[in-house]
């Protein structure tokens, strides 16, 4: 009686831990979910992006650029909240760190994104300064000079995009800078990022799509 009450125990314990383990959100950048959306479908994840609120066009961009040239495959639709709703003037038109669950089914006006995140749990702006300052081993300069290296090697001719942008990742376990750079020529696919360990300094470049 004792080993059958124990192992129902075990077992009970087992099934909620997985649970646990199930609703951690998981550390992703927007590219990975429109290049692999069947790999992430209704997973929960963390995410960050340039968010527009706004009738019928509540969405998180790779870059503001995207949204201004109308770029919407470079984002996902949002099924903002309420309390999103209120604080439009707070978040809206601002890079903002989500955590909710994405749905690569569901694509928003007119199907015109890559995806949408539902059920929306957190959401806040995301603060540069606050991820620069956030125990970084590296620079900012160091680190688009790591992605300005890694990006040549695979033979990115980085006269044709503009100017990088750095962000450190404070939000991932592996504690990573996104260096993204956009084409000079604003078109589907014409991007990049280059992901950087601060504590080790290895690069990888994620082609745009």
């Amino acid at each position: 009686m004792k080993t059958r009450t124990a192992l129902l125990f075990l077992s009970l314990l087992c099934r909620f831990a997985h649970q646990l383990i199930a609703a951690e959100p998981l550390d992703v950048s927007l590219i990975q979910l429109i290049a692999n959306p069947n790999t992430y479908d209704q997973k929960i994840v963390r995410v960050i992006g340039f968010v527009r609120l706004e009738f019928e066009g509540n969405a998180i961009y790779l870059h503001q650029d995207d949204y201004k040239h109308g770029i919407s495959k470079n984002g996902l639709w949002l099924n903002a909240t309420d309390d999103m709703r209120k604080k439009t003037a707070d978040f809206d038109q601002k890079y903002l760190l989500l955590e909710g669950t994405f749905n690569a089914k569901k694509m928003g006006h007119m199907g015109l994104f890559s995806g949408s995140i539902q059920q929306i749990t957190r959401c806040q702006v995301w603060s540069e300064e606050k991820g620069k300052s956030d125990g970084a081993r590296l620079s900012k300069a160091e680190a688009i000079r790591i992605a300005q290296k890694e990006a040549a090697k695979r033979g990115y001719r980085l006269s044709r995009y503009e100017a990088p942008h750095a962000r450190y990742e404070f939000t991932r376990k592996d504690k990573s800078w996104t260096i993204f750079y956009d084409g000079k020529v604003p078109k589907p696919g014409n991007h990049f990022l280059v992901w950087v360990d601060d504590r080790t300094g290895e690069a990888r470049v994620m082609p745009g799509e």
